[in-house]
C-alpha cells in the first residue's frame, strides 16, 4: 500500500456541501466544501475544498451529501481563495485542497452520525526526529498542481507523526531474561518511509495557517532509495537488460509476447 515518495493520500467518510461549478466550460467538474470528522475538533472537523470530475454522473441534489472519498491531499494556500469562490468564513476553516480521485455514495448515512477520522497514507523523507516525545516530521512535497489551472507545483502537506511510544504493542520481552522494554519503530533522520494512520489534529501558526497535521501512526514501511535496474543473468560477456515478455490481456488470462 505504500505510495510514491512525496505523496499523501487520504481515505475518509466526508460530508460534502455547497456543490458548485467553477468553470462553465467544465460542467462535469464539481467543487465541494468537504468536512472530515476530527477527534481534536469534533464539531468543526477538518474542512477541505475538493473538486470531483463527475464521470459517473452522480446527482448531488441534497444540501449535504455523505460520501467516501479518496484524495491526494495538499495543504490549503490562502491565495487560492478567490479562484475557489470562498468567503471569509470558509477561508478561516479550510485546511486541505485537492481533486477527488474516487467518490462512493454513502448518502444513506446521516451526516450527523459521521464520527470516524480520515485515514492517511503518507510517503516522504523523515525530519526532526524526537525520541523523547515519540514523534517525527514527514513533509511530502508532490510536484503537482493544487487544482488544474492553478500554478503551485511545489505544494507541501506537512505532518507530525505520533508513534504513541507508550503503546503496549511496542513492548518486547527477552525470552531468556524475561525483561521487557519498549522499542517503538522510530525511523532515522533522512529515511524515506511510508506511514499509515489516523489524522487526528491540526496545529496552526500565528497567522492561522496550517503548520502541520498530526497523524497517529498505525504502521510504517521503509521505501527503497535504489533506482538501479536489476541485471538479467546471461551467458554473454556483456550484461543486458531483460525484455518484457508478460502483458495484461484485458481478460482473466495472461499472455506472453516473444
Amino acid at each position: 500500500m505504500a505510495g510514491p515518495n512525496g505523496t499523501c493520500v487520504i481515505s475518509a467518510l466526508a460530508v460534502l456541501e455547497q456543490s458548485r461549478i467553477l468553470d462553465t466550460k467544465k460542467s462535469k467538474s464539481i467543487t465541494f466544501n468537504a468536512h472530515f470528522w476530527c477527534p481534536a475538533a469534533p464539531e468543526e472537523g477538518i474542512t477541505a475544498i475538493l473538486t470531483y470530475f463527475n464521470c459517473k454522473n452522480l446527482k448531488f441534489t441534497e444540501e449535504t451529501y455523505t460520501a467516501s472519498v479518496i484524495i491526494t491531499a495538499t495543504k490549503f494556500i490562502p491565495t487560492l481563495a478567490d479562484k475557489l469562490q470562498l468567503n471569509d468564513d470558509d477561508i478561516v476553516h479550510v485546511s486541505l485542497v485537492r481533486d477527488i480521485n474516487h467518490v462512493y455514495d454513502n448518502s444513506k448515512i446521516d451526516p450527523n452520525e459521521v464520527d470516524e477520522p480520515p485515514f492517511a497514507f503518507i510517503s516522504g523523507t523523515v525530519d526532526d526526529v524526537n525520541e523523547d516525545s515519540g514523534t517525527f516530521d514527514l513533509s511530502p512535497r508532490p510536484h503537482i498542481n493544487a487544482l488544474k489551472g492553478i500554478g503551485n507545483t511545489h505544494s507541501s502537506c506537512p505532518f507530525q507523526i505520533d508513534l504513541d511510544k507508550n503503546s503496549p504493542r511496542w513492548t518486547k520481552t527477552d525470552p531468556q531474561t524475561g525483561k521487557t522494554e519498549k522499542k517503538p519503530p522510530t525511523p532515522h533522520h533522512g529515511a524515506i518511509v511510508s506511514v499509515y494512520g489516523l489524522l487526528t489534529n491540526i496545529t496552526h501558526d500565528a497567522s492561522g495557517n496550517v503548520k502541520f497535521f498530526t497523524v497517529d501512526m498505525d504502521n510504517i514501511e521503509y521505501l527503497s532509495q535504489s533506482t538501479v535496474q536489476v541485471l538479467v543473468k546471461t551467458v554473454s560477456d556483456k550484461p543486458s537488460y531483460g525484455k518484457r515478455k508478460w502483458y495484461f490481456s484485458g481478460g482473466s488470462k495472461t499472455q506472453k509476447k516473444a
